[in-house]
């Protein structure tokens, strides 16, 4: 695990008040919306990624830099069992916000649906073993209605939105 220097807080001061939360998927959009938030209230927070030499965390700085909990880094990749037990100890929550998901739509949806099965079951499994408290676990627009456009090019936008298609 790596530790980044956080901003103006002393990293003390909320320590062990609020509790750890383990983000996977740091490195992602709306991980970093997540991780910024719960710095921001005064949890100390874990974020994964795949590689601690080549991730780019630099969207996570000025959330880093006005934290009142602490930050670091683990790595622990959704498809392989390696770095979750670490990842998940001494946390009290998760948040499973990292999916993956590939730049073309797969010809057979088990090639998208296997590894998101068996990247969610580690990360409930290490955070059952690490005693965590509670799981959330995060899902999009695009993996309630597919990845794949119409004959049109669009995307169907959600249920009741008001809105037919997503250009």
């Amino acid at each position: 695990m790596t530790s980044l220097p956080v901003g103006p807080y002393a990293l003390t001061m909320n320590q062990g008040k609020r509790g750890r939360v383990l983000v996977t998927g740091a490195t992602g959009f709306v991980a970093g919306h997540c991780i910024g938030d719960l710095l921001a209230r005064g949890y100390d927070v874990r974020g994964t990624v795949r590689n601690l030499k080549t991730a780019d965390t630099a969207h996570l700085r000025p959330a880093i830099d006005m934290a009142c909990g602490e930050f670091d880094l683990a790595e622990a990749t959704l498809d392989a069992d390696d770095g979750w037990a670490e990842a998940a100890s001494g946390c009290d929550y998760v948040l499973r916000v990292a999916s993956p998901i590939p730049f073309k739509a797969p010809r057979h949806e088990d090639k998208l649906v296997r590894p998101a099965v068996d990247g969610t079951t580690r990360v409930l499994s290490a955070a059952a073993k690490a005693g965590v408290k509670r799981v959330v676990c995060t899902s999009s627009l695009d993996a309630r209605h597919g990845r794949v456009p119409d004959r049109s090019g669009r995307r169907p936008a959600g249920e009741g939105s008001g809105v037919s298609y997503i250009a």
